[in-house]
């Protein structure tokens, strides 16, 4: 596999952190998947990942991003309001 398409990155839950191997062709919503099960997040909870002030979309892919190497990625995990 090239080694552009698939690279470490960091990601931080208030104190943890913690740094996985993503591909650069997934999207924000299959990564988001892949967080929420390494840092063990309720699936009631809604997440987000901000990067560069930015929250991330779903359907965004990572390379669109421009994400830097070592850069961390905030994951935000919050109850999701009941109607």
């Amino acid at each position: 596999m090239d080694s552009i398409q698939s690279i470490k990155v960091k990601f931080k839950l208030e104190t943890q952190l913690i740094e996985e191997e993503i591909s650069q062709s997934w999207t924000i919503g299959k990564i988001k998947g892949k967080i929420r099960k390494k840092f063990k997040i309720n699936p009631y909870y809604t997440l987000q990942l901000i990067y560069n002030g930015q929250v991330l979309e779903n359907k965004q892919k990572f390379k669109e991003i421009n994400y830097k190497i070592g850069s961390i990625i905030k994951v935000l995990a919050s109850k999701t309001s009941e109607v």
